[in-house]
């Protein structure tokens, strides 16, 4: 990825890459094994393709590792198939066969007679580690959407039934990614194990792209813009240490004894855990120590491990109140990882007390004492102790762990030690610390995290009129006081539009043409990208002043007027080209209402049947049916429109019996009726309005003669509107979309 640096602190680049496309689905591109699996038109097509005979297309892609984050679409139509079938998507480390020995695989298989299943397996070095199935979940000769995808720890096949793979998939199996190791190669084709059945179908729609991993050698609270999606993240730095060391350096460090030393040339400390009767200790002093919150980290590796007889050989290593100097008679408050070998003990321990072995009191851990790496961590809160034992150095999940209660204090020194009564006993037991780390005054850390900020960026207005119908869209960026600025051209011109939106695109629908005559169109845009707006569908109706609502999938538009006031509500899926369809009915026929919604709630407030109304209505985006009630707005009045938060939804403005300036609100999860908000800087009716997740912002209307008035208020606080800029001209009757993420 290439990165940007704007400024210290702005930094632009992508958020994933494209690794494969359709497009790549070439016979030149692709090896071809066998006769009955072939690549035509960019599709996979296997024809009669026996599942006990080796037959299969293949490429090498970018190679993707266990921890990459990356994704596969694609659509399936089989069309026969036995009891075995085949391997119709596969990604393996090497070119071979799926079941060859030495070959690791991650396949999506379908099981015809008997079985009509999907199957996700893991297979590691020629042999199944893991596999999940789905039980009478497809049929042939039917079209299936599927994306196979990894997070880094699992990998997941999702199956639906439409394209656009919105809503909950029919089939979800997961698989974990740990063993599998690179994945060099895609592959399309059949077991070559099993039965004689046959396989027919077709692979096509294939697309493979990678999450590109974002800097994190960057200053904390810098800002990430993806430019091919537009969103935003803060970075907010890892929890510095108090103290850290990769002992390429001895500094500070002090030594008594021979058996523990730090080692600058391999950046390790050596510690040996054999017995002798004379002090063996480093120590190196923190300075001052928050007694009640702390914590200590450090790589264990136990290289060497043989049992001899009592007394054995042992090894404490924690924080203490006394340096290295301090022999086995002295008093020593300390709290450490102890071990233990020799005889029949053979134990990993809690240690803590006030001797000077530090090994007065101690506790077993279950956990095996042998050759290991371990990744510990000491925390320390009030008179409480945990010590744990993680796999890694995310310290994320302990493989075990122990809590003490202790009585110590002083603790300023972190002290490795070792010493036994006597010298007899002959076990081996040595390896090395690195990568400490001591954390002072906390007792959890937080690591380097970028932070997608949801509350929205761009706003466009489009459509309305001015003398005449127009197709302007014009954009502002919504935490930015300032004017409007050209976005490109609607599809058509048009006055009292209506819209929709999801965090990337916009839609706009209907409204009155400059023939006169109202329209079904709609059409979209890419709100991240300037440009023209591109055909979507069509609505169900025809018609003018009308409300849309959406989540972050669904779009809903409601009523309006065709040569009379309308119930109808329709909706479309935001990320699928296509007609809207009928969705159920508000709650009494009328035009002008305004609206509000959350990701899962949309609420319609106002309109006019004949006369103004202060109905307000709701639906559940992601289930079709009728409107409910909700509650009443404060006045009675059409026209207006609305700005939402996750929580809050603003109605604002519109017409009484004359031009208002009225806000009031409803929370969004919560049936009643509106309270008051505040007022707009200018009374209006007619205008677009857009919103982050912090502000709501109003553009444009008919306040007497048309005005490019852009106001503003903070969602959350209740209060007036304040000036935010101006629209590139003066408009009436247009539409607002953003990229607020619902």
């Amino acid at each position: 990825m290439t990165i940007e640096y704007k400024d210290s602190k702005r930094i632009v680049g992508l958020s994933s890459e494209s690794l494969l496309t359709s497009s790549d689905y070439t016979s030149s591109n692709f090896t071809t094994v066998g006769s009955t699996v072939a690549i035509t038109n960019n599709s996979v097509v296997f024809t009669n393709s026996p599942t006990n005979s080796d037959n299969r297309v293949y490429k090498s892609i970018t190679a993707l590792a266990e921890s990459d984050v990356w994704s596969i679409d694609f659509k399936v139509n089989q069309s026969s198939g036995g009891t075995y079938d085949c391997f119709f998507l596969f990604l393996s480390a090497t070119n071979g066969i799926p079941y060859a020995t030495g070959n690791n695989i991650i396949k999506i298989q379908t099981q015809g007679t008997g079985y009509m299943r999907w199957v996700l397996t893991k297979r590691v070095s020629g042999t199944n580690t893991s596999s999940n199935a789905s039980n009478n979940s497809y049929s042939y000769n039917t079209d299936y959407y599927g994306t196979l995808s990894s997070d880094g720890t699992n990998i997941t096949l999702k199956i639906w039934t439409s394209s656009a793979r919105s809503g909950s998939a029919s089939v979800t199996l997961t698989v974990a990614v740990s063993g599998v190791g690179t994945m060099n190669y895609i592959q399309h084709g059949t077991r070559n194990s099993g039965d004689s059945s046959t396989w027919s179908g077709t692979v096509s729609e294939v697309a493979l792209s990678r999450t590109l991993a974002k800097p994190t050698n960057v200053q904390d609270n810098s800002l990430f813009v993806e430019k091919d999606t537009a969103r935003r993240y803060w970075f907010s730095e890892a929890t510095a240490p108090t103290y850290e060391t990769d002992f390429s350096s001895s500094t500070g460090w002090s030594q008594t004894g021979t058996q523990q030393s730090v080692n600058t040339s391999t950046g390790v400390i050596d510690w040996n855990g054999a017995a002798s009767t004379s002090v063996h200790a480093l120590s190196y002093d923190l300075g001052a120590v928050v007694e009640d919150n702390w914590i200590l980290r450090f790589k264990w590796v136990i290289e060497n491990h043989t049992l001899g007889s009592n007394p054995g050989g042992w090894v404490s290593i924690g924080l203490s109140d006394s340096d290295d100097t301090v022999g086995g008679s002295a008093n020593q408050d300390s709290v450490s990882l102890g071990s233990y070998v020799g005889g029949s003990t053979n134990s990993i321990r809690f240690h803590h007390g006030n001797d000077g072995s530090m090994r007065q009191n101690f506790t077993n851990f279950s956990t095996t004492n042998e050759e290991a790496t371990w990744y510990v961590q000491i925390v320390k809160t009030g008179t409480s102790v945990t010590i744990g034992l993680y796999p890694d150095s995310t310290y994320g999940t302990a493989t075990e762990s122990k809590t003490e209660t202790i009585s110590g204090t002083g603790f300023q020194y972190v002290v490795v030690k070792s010493r036994s009564d006597n010298t007899n006993g002959g076990s081996v037991y040595n390896g090395t610390i690195d990568d400490m780390k001591f954390y002072n005054g906390v007792t959890s850390t937080t690591p380097a995290t970028w932070t997608w900020d949801i509350q929205g960026i761009r706003g466009v207005f489009g459509g309305g009129e001015t003398s005449t119908y127009v197709n302007t869209m014009d954009y502002i960026t919504m935490a930015t006081l300032g004017n409007a600025t050209d976005f490109g051209n609607l599809t058509a011109s048009r006055y009292n539009l209506s819209s929709v939106s999801s965090n990337t695109r916009g839609v706009f629908s209907g409204g009155r043409a400059s023939s006169g005559s109202n329209t079904n169109i709609m059409d979209y845009i890419t709100i991240a990208t300037l440009g023209d707006a591109t055909d979507f569908g069509d609505l169900t109706l025809a018609r003018r002043i009308f409300a849309g609502v959406s989540s972050n999938t669904r779009g809903v538009f409601a009523g309006g007027y065709t040569s009379s006031d309308v119930n109808t509500m329709d909706y479309i899926t935001i990320a699928t080209l296509g007609n809207a369809i009928d969705f159920g009915d508000l709650t009494s026929a009328r035009r002008g209402a305004a609206n509000v919604s959350s990701d899962v709630r949309g609420i319609f407030g106002g309109g006019y049947t004949g006369s103004n109304v202060n109905t307000i209505d709701y639906i559940t985006i992601a289930t079709p049916s009728n409107a409910i009630d909700f509650g009443n707005l404060t006045v009675s009045r059409n026209s207006a429109s609305g700005v939402s938060s996750d929580v809050r939804g603003v109605f604002a403005g519109g017409q009484t019996s004359t031009f208002d300036a009225t806000m009031d609100y409803v929370t969004i999860a919560t049936l009643g009726n509106a309270t008051d908000f505040g007022d707009m800087t200018v009374a209006r009716m007619y205008y677009g309005a857009v919103s982050s997740n912090i502000r709501g912002i109003f553009g444009g209307g008919h306040t007497g003669s048309i005005t490019n008035v852009i106001d503003y208020i903070t969602i959350a606080t209740t209060g007036n509107a304040t000036d935010f800029g101006d629209l590139s001209e003066s408009r009436k009757a247009l539409a607002g979309v953003d990229d607020r993420l619902k």
